[in-house]
């Protein structure tokens, strides 16, 4: 396992003397204007605060070679021609939902089928040579185009690789692929097509289709140094890279999670660049995820274990670079650079727990650099967060937060703002999604410093601790000045934090002397 190092956390770079000089002591807020009536700060042995190194997992054998080695030979592939109606792995496209089969009979023209696979290994070229060039085609050099759903059945292989310069989902015929085995992209092109304009089927509204790629569960799913475009819209599971179990009606119990690789590509122009439900042990590594339309990477309800690492995801037009939601657990987001996305640069939301996010550059966000939502016990460590246009790191109705040594500077709001918020009136689904309004973290090491508003602001939490942290270089002529519960307390902490102090910033407990 690889150790994220931990480096020495800065004092206060600014003398105490100077530091209690810029700072203005603002009275206490008014009773009834925070949860709490009363807080204190207090002073706490530093030993509380020992935690052990953040483990990481090693990527040694994550590599274009290794997903080769994986492929295997065997027998040709069955190849049939059936009807879409009535087949498990289409279901979610067909079943009760008239709208879209009528989707595939229109483009069609015809009681709406797909090619489906089973017991071996398929090609490309070997698709073409069974099948007429009105389903499936080689439109020149290496360049094959399909004109029918395509579903890869369990027990079968899809391999496209460098043999094939680009395989190409027609946009007028209603083309897509299913894996429910194994598939495999190897240093090859995989494009949704518009055979009208000979051009790939760029995004044009939400609601237009477009190609898709889905794998199910018991399917494998390899994508390794290529490059995938022009994919999704939002239907359910259409979105455009999507590894998900089966529907939970349906007796999927019996199904092994959707995983797979994803390494050294490009992924461009997808409505969610990666998205995925109930999948496991999922790897994206090294890849460009780069102007896609909602989201670039998107795990979903409780997937687990997931590594998502040294990846560019940048310009998602619409919300994050990289957002885990509902669930998702015991994962890595490490070593990426998440920048110009057009909410937040990295978002945990809706009870992701026991996720460590370690070593990003996040720069350059429309929203906040990280944001944590109704996420417990999650570790944000050696974070580089800059230049963002809300707060450097944003934590709502989260506890057991631990921010370690990470650098947050000149964003646009506070380094850090810690809140608990009431989510009745939001349209949130509150029994699906439930949350308690409670708010606890440990900030230690790291720099907080030039962000607009301040370092810091805090409201009601049950508990703040703060050890080490730099606030060098604050912003306006009064300098360092805290907000929220942290106002009464502003000399004290400051006092602390320069003597290499911890102090924490707690509720006084009922019939405690007041403070």
């Amino acid at each position: 396992m690889l150790q994220l190092k931990r480096q020495p956390a800065p004092l206060l770079t600014v003398a105490l003397g100077l530091m209690l000089a810029l700072v203005s002591v603002v009275p206490r807020p008014a009773a009834g204007a925070a949860t709490w009536t009363t807080y204190r700060a207090v002073e706490i042995p530093a030993g509380w605060l020992a935690r052990q190194q953040v483990a990481l997992p090693a990527l040694d054998g994550y590599t274009v070679a290794a997903v080769e080695e994986r492929v295997g030979r065997g027998p040709q592939a069955k190849i049939s021609l059936e009807r879409m109606r009535r087949q498990p792995a289409l279901e979610d496209f067909t079943a009760g939902r008239s709208e879209r089969i009528r989707e595939w009979a229109r483009r069609q023209r015809s009681f709406p089928r797909a090619i489906f696979l089973r017991d071996g290994l398929a090609t490309p070229a070997l698709l073409a040579s069974r099948l007429g060039p009105e389903l499936f085609a080689e439109s020149g050099p290496g360049i094959y185009i399909c004109r029918l759903p395509l579903v890869i059945g369990p027990g079968a292989t899809l391999l496209v690789d460098d043999r094939v310069r680009e395989l190409r989902l027609s946009l007028q015929r209603g083309a897509f692929l299913v894996n429910g085995g194994r598939m495999f992209l190897i240093r090859t092109r995989v494009t949704g097509w518009d055979e009208m304009k000979n051009s790939p089927a760029t995004y044009a509204g939400r609601d237009d289709f477009r190609p898709f790629i889905t794998a199910w569960g018991d399917s494998e799913t390899y994508i390794a140094a290529s490059r995938v475009a022009s994919l999704g819209y939002h239907r359910s599971k259409s979105y455009g890279i999507t590894l998900s179990q089966y529907n939970r009606d349906d007796g999927s119990s019996g199904h092994h999670r959707p995983s797979g690789w994803l390494i050294d590509s490009e992924f461009t122009d997808i409505y969610y660049g990666f998205y995925c439900y109930e999948a496991d042990d999922v790897v994206i590594l090294r890849n460009d995820y780069h102007d896609n339309i909602v989201y670039g990477i998107d795990p979903h309800d409780r997937s687990r274990r997931l590594i998502i690492a040294g990846n560019r995801v940048h310009a998602s037009r619409h919300k994050h670079g990289i957002v885990m939601s509902r669930d998702v657990q015991d994962s890595w987001i490490f070593d990426n650079r998440c920048f110009d996305n057009g909410l937040s640069g990295i978002l945990l939301d809706r009870n992701c727990t026991g996720n460590v996010v370690a070593g990003n550059l996040i720069y350059g966000n429309g929203g906040d650099g990280i944001a944590i939502y109704e996420s417990d016990n999650n570790i944000l460590s050696g974070n580089v967060i800059l230049d963002n246009r809300r707060h450097g790191i944003m934590l709502r109705n989260s506890v057991d937060l631990d921010l370690r040594d990470n650098i947050v500077l000149r964003n646009r709001r506070y380094g850090v703002a810690g809140m608990v918020r009431d989510l009745s009136a939001t349209g949130r689904d509150l029994v699906r999604d439930p949350h308690f309004q409670k708010l606890s973290f440990v900030l230690q090491g790291g720099v907080l410093a030039d962000n607009r508003h301040g370092p810091l602001k805090i409201d009601n939490p049950l508990r703040a601790t703060l050890y080490r942290v730099s606030m060098a270089y604050p912003r306006g002529r009064n300098g360092i000045r805290f907000t929220g519960v942290l106002q009464a307390w502003q000399e004290k902490i400051i006092s602390l934090l320069v003597a290499g102090r911890a102090v924490a910033i707690e509720p006084v407990p009922a019939g405690a002397p007041q403070p």
